[in-house]
Order: C-alpha cells, then structure tokens, then sequence
C-alpha cells in the first residue's frame, strides 16, 4: 500500500497495489476486485472509502481513503492490544 496523489481530483490516496503475472483475468486479478466490491458496499466511519479499482500495466489496483495513522505492524510489535483497541 502507498501512499498517492490523484492529479484529478487532487487529493491524497492510499493506492494499493498487487504485485502480480500479467494478465487481465488472473487469480489475484479476481482477488483484488471482489476485495473492492466488499469493502465498497460497506458504509462505516471504520471503514475506508473506495475510490476506483483496475488495472495499470499489468497491476491490479485498488484507490482508497487514506488515512493517518500507525500500521497494523507498528501497534502488534508495540505488544499486546487492548481488547478495545483491537475491536
């Protein structure tokens, strides 16, 4: 996941982007639209907006709200979450 700049509307995305064999209709190809059409029909403050979804040279993509903060990573290396924290 990067972080982005969409010219077109100008703002700040988290872009994210699946490293994949080229070819429109690959498994991970599926994997990353059927991820967009889920976390899409979702409305929640707790879950990100999804902008657009495709293809570029190759690489399946998803644009999506970008959010400020600590990463999964970053918080499980810091030790045990709270159980509130988690939810």
């Amino acid at each position: 996941v990067f972080k982005a700049h969409d010219t077109t509307l100008d703002r700040v995305v988290a872009l994210k982007i699946l490293k994949v064999a080229p070819g429109p209709f690959s498994d991970a190809t599926t994997a990353v639209l059927e991820e967009a059409r889920a976390a899409a029909a979702i409305q929640h403050p707790n879950v990100v907006a999804i902008y657009d979804v495709g293809d570029a040279d190759g690489l399946p993509y998803i644009a999506m709200e970008y959010l400020e903060g600590r990463s999964l990573r970053t918080l499980i290396e810091q030790g045990r979450l709270a159980v509130r924290d988690a939810i």
